[in-house]
């Protein structure tokens, strides 16, 4: 046999399109179950088995979340919509399927209908390992990028370790809680049926923050109008796949959906996404968020990392300050320490300066505590400014535990913050908040830097017995803490 005449016919065959390829097998084999391409409209090479089953098949129920939008919702003429009704349609019509939506009032009950058999698949289900003992998964088609959604008082946020001993509202049924937990056990976790109750339960202070699918709490936010709410993206929870989450008796049929998915092309997913991202805000004075909510998801859809977005976070700064409706949320970006979240040096100004005629007028005492961590710069000379910044916020976190809500705690500068402990009647009380602070200094020292004798020293000066003003105020309590440095060890001063 001529080999290279058979590989050129071979290669002449292979360049033969499916629906060719079914026209020749239509007009010369007459038995149709001897045929293997069949002329359908898609453009899957489905064979003759693959054929069979489908039709076979009965007509397959999706379940869906009726308030979820833009991913799945129930609009107004009563019908299933967003993004994954366009994934459903695609499969239905290339593997022409009947497919009938079902719809659900929360995550939990489409879940356990799922598992129990009473619907067939559904969408935007991350694959864990516990779910996959009783659901099979399609390979991943849409990516879910995490925000969280808080009121202006928690604006800033975007580190799980900063949310500690917040309420934090999860939808009920999600994989996030225990995600969550494992970063961070200390958070106060509330389960929530759906996003819009998740959303409420911020804007009634039922809930500090609440976490979701980025393009949901994008939607609810300009639907519900709660302009008074803050977006804030969450890098490290990182990118969610979503996936088509299957009944197992549906097995066969899942190779086929994938194969469906792999031909939606990158201009499709970006037609999908323009199609159901949130419309622009029209209003001037909310353009600062609709311009965060898009950078965010391009971002993301272009696999940039979330946190270049925030390292880029100053030049958003010039857009902040132009957007007249969130003043407040300017007023905390320039008023709280970039590293620790505590408050700067001008709010501590304010807040000192108001504290002083309050008192003047109750006719009361108060107390201001000045720190300082002795031998800090050589954290930084021998372990790097990163441990610095981790020494730093330790201490930070450490301390605001040892105080009130009423109280304040501001970063001073470097390495020194400030306590303004208010209606601080009991000399005693005071001296215990002190010591209590150097404990918890000094456990968080011994846990990041053991082998370097870092100490905290503190000044105590008295509202009026010290002085009357916010100026020689702070000036005592430094002076009185510049007196206790140099002994290496952690220590205290009144006058």
């Amino acid at each position: 046999m001529n080999t290279h005449a058979f590989a050129l016919i071979i290669d002449g065959f292979n360049k033969i399109g499916h629906k060719e390829l079914s026209a020749l097998e239509n007009k010369w084999i007459l038995n149709s179950s001897d045929r293997v391409f069949f002329e359908t409209e898609t453009t899957l090479p489905l064979s003759s088995e693959q054929f069979d089953y489908l039709n076979k098949l009965s007509p397959l129920k999706f379940g869906y979340l009726n308030s979820w939008a833009p991913m799945e919702f129930t609009n107004k003429s009563g019908l299933f919509s967003g993004v994954n009704s366009e994934v459903v349609d695609l499969i239905e019509k290339q593997l022409k399927l009947n497919i009938e939506p079902i719809s659900f009032d929360d995550w939990q009950s489409l879940y356990s209908a799922l598992e129990k058999g009473h619907i067939d698949f559904a969408g935007s289900m991350a694959s864990t390992e516990t779910r996959q003992d009783s659901i099979l998964f399609s390979q991943p088609y849409w990516p879910s990028f995490w925000a969280l959604v808080s009121s202006i008082e928690h604006a800033g946020l975007f580190r799980l370790d900063q949310l500690a001993e917040l309420r934090v509202a999860v939808v009920e049924g999600y994989d996030l809680p225990n995600r969550i937990m494992l970063i961070e056990p200390n958070i106060k976790l509330i389960l929530v049926p759906d996003s819009q109750s998740g959303v409420n339960a911020v804007a009634n202070d039922d809930a500090d923050i609440f976490i979701d699918n980025l393009m949901t709490l994008s939607h609810l936010l300009n639907e519900s109008k709660h302009y008074d709410l803050n977006l804030s993206m969450l890098p490290e929870l990182g990118t969610q796949q979503s996936h088509l989450g299957f009944n197992h008796k549906l097995k066969y049929l899942i190779p086929m959906v994938d194969s469906v998915l792999r031909q939606v092309t990158q201009e499709e997913k970006q037609l999908f996404y323009k199609r159901w991202t949130p419309k622009a805000i029209t209003n001037n004075n909310h353009k600062y968020r609709n311009w965060l909510i898009y950078v965010s998801i391009a971002f993301a859809i272009s696999a940039i990392s979330f946190f270049i977005y925030w390292l880029s976070n100053k030049r958003l700064q010039a857009e902040v300050t132009r957007r007249q409706k969130i003043e407040q949320q300017i007023q905390y970006m320039n008023s709280h320490d970039n590293l620790t979240g505590l408050l700067n040096r001008r709010l501590l100004d304010d807040r000192l300066t108001s504290a002083v005629l309050t008192h003047s007028r109750e006719q009361t005492r108060f107390a201001v505590m000045f720190i300082s961590l002795d031998n800090f710069k050589l954290v930084n000379d021998t372990r790097g400014y990163n441990s610095g910044d981790e020494l730093l916020i330790g201490c930070a976190n450490a301390i605001a535990g040892t105080i009130r809500r009423s109280d304040t705690l501001a970063r001073f500068g470097g390495d020194e913050f400030v306590i303004i402990l208010n209606r601080a009647q009991e000399f005693d009380a005071v001296c215990q908040v002190a010591e209590n602070a150097l404990a918890a200094i000094a456990r968080v020292v011994e846990a990041k830097v053991p082998e370097i004798n870092v100490s905290a020293s503190i000044g105590i000066a008295f509202y009026p017995m010290d002085a009357d003003s916010p100026i020689e105020l702070l000036k005592q309590a430094d002076k009185l803490m510049q007196l206790t440095k140099g002994n290496d060890e952690n220590s205290y001063m009144t006058s």
